[in-house]
């Protein structure tokens, strides 16, 4: 398959964890389906189109402005989702006002040629781009970069921070301090600040490097591997993911490596199948197969009135127990003094180091 010139993102980087995955989403172009993207996506359109609004009007916030860009965006959104979509776009604007004085650049789009010189964003010169959805002055010499976040999950990727922090830096060669933060816009979460100096990215603008060419290098040669994952999970194309025969045999560290990888993709499969099935039993209702059936079921469950319950009961200490989940509403001299240190051990995977980029 002919493939064009390649221009590199942290996305890209990112997807490149898995080569197979890279392979799937950027050289087969394999859809992943709309959903998968939405409504973070035209959340972000929103809040490019909104930001610049009141930027250009120096006001910090629109409300009647707001309601019509959003139904001017609300068209690109699945209609399942478009719910989710408004629900979105309010909160944004009830939780952020635009400091227009200390504005940069909102949804700006930072691009660089092979040399790490300036290019437009489309053109054959092209090599690196990363859009930056707030750049805020902080100083002469420090500025504020801000990415939104519209999933559920608080999950601060420091890569994404320094490789935005580095784009900044290319882009303003003045400014000396970079601090970096994830606004989570769904949960009106900010997430700690992460401040980079311009010599702590040095190091980093070589590993990017380095990770663009290992790109280029499996590109040009037409080899992309799957590195199973707890990114299997969330992965769009996992279902079209191979994976090792049933009959497999753990009988050394070969084989028990290859089974650490088939548990990984088949997790993902599995996960993708059942959101598929409670999508299709929700609109077709339950299925009956073999010997169990697959759909919504009413659970049927007591809730206690807990006034009533200390009434009636003489002695409640013998029927409450203390979880780990309680505990941990109460303070640090409470848990260090009822508490007793334990430990267990189970079979599980859990996330392990990483890779840096």
């Amino acid at each position: 398959m002919k493939q064009g010139k390649i221009a590199h993102s942290h996305t890209r980087m990112k997807s490149f964890d898995c080569p197979k995955r890279y392979y799937m989403q950027y050289i087969k172009k394999e859809p992943a389906g709309q959903d998968v993207f939405e409504p973070g996506r035209s959340l972000h359109e929103f809040a490019a189109q909104y930001g610049k609004h009141c930027l250009t009007e120096r006001v910090k916030t629109d409300i009647t402005k707001a309601e019509e860009i959003a139904l001017t965006v609300i068209s690109k959104v699945p209609l399942e989702k478009q719910d989710d979509f408004m629900a979105l776009v309010k909160k944004f604007v009830d939780s952020h006002k635009f400091a227009h004085e200390n504005i940069i650049g909102i949804e700006e789009e930072v691009c660089f040629d092979r040399e790490l010189l300036p290019a437009p964003w489309y053109s054959n010169e092209a090599w690196f781009r990363g859009k930056i959805d707030l750049i805020e002055s902080i100083d002469n010499e420090s500025v504020l970069i801000t990415d939104y976040k519209t999933g559920w999950a608080v999950d601060v990727d420091l890569r994404q921070l320094k490789t935005y922090a580095w784009l900044v830096s290319k882009q303003y060669p003045h400014v000396e301090s970079f601090r970096v933060t994830q606004d989570y816009v769904r949960l009106n979460i900010i997430s700690d600040v992460v401040v980079f100096n311009r010599g702590d990215l040095d190091d980093w603008e070589k590993k990017i490097l380095k990770r663009c060419d290992a790109i280029e290098a499996s590109v040009k040669a037409g080899k992309y591997k799957a590195v199973p994952g707890g990114r299997c999970k969330t992965c769009p194309y996992v279902m079209q993911c191979s994976t090792p025969p049933s009959e497999l045999m753990v009988t050394d560290e070969a084989s028990a490596t290859l089974a650490c990888k088939t548990v990984l993709v088949l997790e993902g499969q599995l996960d993708a199948l059942k959101s598929q099935l409670k999508a299709y039993t929700a609109e077709h209702g339950p299925l009956i197969v073999n010997d169990q059936e697959f759909g919504h079921f009413i659970s049927h469950g007591k809730t206690w009135d807990v006034d009533k319950f200390l009434q009636v009961c003489p002695d409640p200490s013998h029927y409450l127990s203390v979880n780990n989940t309680k505990a941990k509403k109460l303070s640090e001299d409470i848990i260090d003094a009822a508490s007793v240190p334990s430990e267990k051990t189970s079979f599980r995977h859990k996330k392990y180091k990483e890779r840096e980029i």
